[in-house]
Formats: C-alpha cells, sequence, structure tokens
C-alpha cells in the first residue's frame, strides 16, 4: 500500500506546506494589517501541462519475468504514470517523476490530475547506499502546487522534520525492502508483465482498516509498482499507463524541479 498511501499523504501536504509558508511570512498583528485593503476573490488557476502525458498506452507489449530482480536505480529522467480510482472521488492520474539532481540529492515528484485540479509535490532527498534498508531517508527540501492556490510554495525546512512521518509514505513508496515471492503475469495498459510480484498486507488507512494486494516488476522505474487493488473496496485501485527510463521533467509552473 506504499503507492496508494503516499497520494493521500501528498495531498494532505499540499495544503500543509501552503500552511507552513503563510505562518513564515505572516505580518505581524495591529493597524497596518488591520487596514490592509481587502483582496479580490482568487479565481481557479488553469491546469498545466503534465509531461509524459502524449506518451499512448502499450497494452500489447510484453515485459520478461524478472523475479528476484529489483528496479533499476533511481536516475534523473525516469517516469511512470498510473490510472487511479478513489471512491467518492473519481478517476485521476498520477505521475512520479526523477526531474533533477543536486549533488548527491534527487528531485523526485508526484503529481495527481482530477478534473481541472491538478496536484504536485516534490521533495529533494539523498538515495541512501541500500535502498532495501528499513530506516528511510528524510527529504531536506519539499515543494508543492496546487490549482486553487496558483502557487509554488516550499516548506521551511524546520518543519520537515517535524512532518516527517506524514512525508515518509511517499519515500516509503521509492524506498522499500522489495518484495519476495512467486511471479504471477499481470495485464496493464503499459503492458503484460510475467513474473510480477504479488504482495499482500493490512494497513490502517485514514483511519480504516485496509487489505490490499500489490504487484511489482523489475522493469518499472521508480515505485517498482505495477497494480494496485484494494481487497476491502475494489473500486479502490491503481494500475500502470505507461513508463520510462528518460525523458522526464517537473510539472511545476515556475520551471523549478
Amino acid at each position: 500500500m506504499r503507492t496508494y498511501s503516499v497520494i493521500l499523504a501528498g495531498l494532505s501536504l499540499f495544503s500543509l506546506a501552503a500552511c507552513s509558508s503563510s505562518e513564515e511570512s505572516a505580518e505581524p498583528s495591529g493597524a497596518a494589517a488591520t487596514s490592509e485593503p481587502e483582496r479580490p476573490a482568487s479565481t481557479p488557476t488553469p491546469i498545466g501541462p503534465s509531461p509524459n502525458s502524449e506518451v499512448a498506452p502499450q497494452p500489447d507489449r510484453r515485459l520478461p519475468a524478472a523475479v528476484g530482480q529489483r528496479n533499476s536505480p533511481l536516475r534523473v529522467g525516469q517516469w511512470v504514470r498510473y490510472s487511479m480510482s478513489v471512491p467518492g472521488a473519481g478517476s485521476s492520474d498520477v505521475f512520479y517523476r526523477v526531474t533533477a539532481q543536486e549533488g548527491d540529492e534527487l528531485w523526485i515528484e508526484v503529481e495527481r490530475r482530477l478534473g481541472d485540479h491538478q496536484n504536485i509535490m516534490a521533495m529533494r532527498v539523498a538515495p541512501p547506499e541500500d535502498r532495501e534498508a528499513t530506516v528511510r531517508p528524510v527529504p531536506s527540501a519539499v515543494r508543492s502546487y496546487n490549482t486553487r492556490s496558483g502557487e509554488v510554495q516550499e516548506m521551511p525546512p524546520r518543519l520537515i522534520r517535524q512532518y516527517a512521518d506524514m512525508l515518509d509514505p511517499f519515500v516509503a513508496a521509492v524506498f522499500f525492502p522489495w518484495p519476495a515471492g512467486e511471479g504471477v503475469e499481470v495485464a496493464t495498459s503499459a503492458g503484460r508483465f510475467s513474473g510480477a510480484i504479488r504482495a499482500e498486507r493490512n494497513q490502517e488507512l485514514l483511519g480504516t482498516q485496509v487489505r490490499a494486494v500489490e504487484w511489482f516488476h523489475a522493469a518499472v522505474p521508480i515505485t517498482g509498482m505495477v497494480q494496485f487493488r484494494s481487497e476491502t473496496n475494489s473500486d479502490h485501485r491503481m494500475q500502470l499507463h505507461s513508463f520510462g527510463e528518460q525523458g522526464a521533467v517537473s510539472a511545476m509552473p515556475d520551471g523549478e524541479p
């Protein structure tokens, strides 16, 4: 449930980062604050482009079995796209991208598009030498954007450790011990994956116990996930739409990672 959990955590962080930035820049209360003219009501920001969305699905492609193999090391240019369905929220597109490198750190971005709304969260993180380690890295920077606010927000560094538990599902979607098991074939919009590893787990999600099944394959970069399905509610699901080892750029409207 790593990948599904990170979407929910990410949606919370979009609001969190905005509130945190507001706290940092808030003016002192007093006469100056009360005399400030009222601002006009904000209008929705047009949804921006999603890099890699032009890549068509390839359901007839066949990916060979890779049981026991880990997906490729993280590098700039990798991307994956999922089709996600959440009860009560409809269907959306979810992208993961590795967009830039700064020293030993990578910018990893997750974007969700739902109707006329676009949410983006990017985190700068140093990949550990051992991706199988259970102790995951803590991001050194977090940026977010959504069409409701229309602004790119940056989480103050002092708050990143404070909200590490909320950030952890996102980090865990990328850095986690590779599951073991027998391979099965999984058909998706991105192709037919032979030898995909099936993993089941129980997890508390927003106060509800959810049983889920995930499938992983070494051909899929970043998350490794091919498909997610909730056994508790069959309308909770994600499926790989397309992916690539190169070509990813940031969806942030300011052009930064």
